[in-house]
C-alpha cells in the first residue's frame, strides 16, 4: 500500500494511456519517468506495437520516443528521433 503512495521519480515505469472524446480507452504503452519539474513531466517509451496513425503514418514497433506532458495545460507533445507531435 504504502509503494503506490509514494511520490513518482526519474526511472519509475508508468502506463500512458489515451482516451477517445467517449471516455474509450483507445492506446496504452508502457514508458518510464525520465524527470519532473515544476508542471512538466517528460517520458520515455517504446511502442509496442506498429500504429498506423492518421496524420504521422505507419509507426514501427520498437520507435524511441520521448513524450512531454504538462499539469497545467491541455497538450503534449512526443519528440520522435525525425519528428515532433503536438496533441492538441
Amino acid at each position: 500500500m504504502e509503494e503506490n503512495n509514494r511520490a513518482r521519480e526519474a526511472g519509475d515505469p508508468i502506463d500512458v494511456r489515451v482516451f477517445k472524446y467517449d471516455g474509450r480507452e483507445h492506446r496504452r504503452w508502457a514508458a518510464r519517468i525520465v524527470k519532473q519539474v515544476g508542471p512538466l513531466i517528460v517520458l520515455d517509451a517504446v511502442f509496442n506495437e506498429e500504429i498506423e496513425h492518421v496524420l504521422l503514418g505507419k509507426i514501427a514497433l520498437g520507435t524511441i520516443i520521448k513524450e512531454y506532458y504538462w499539469r497545467d495545460r491541455w497538450y503534449n507533445v512526443f519528440r520522435f528521433s525525425d519528428r515532433f507531435y503536438c496533441n492538441v
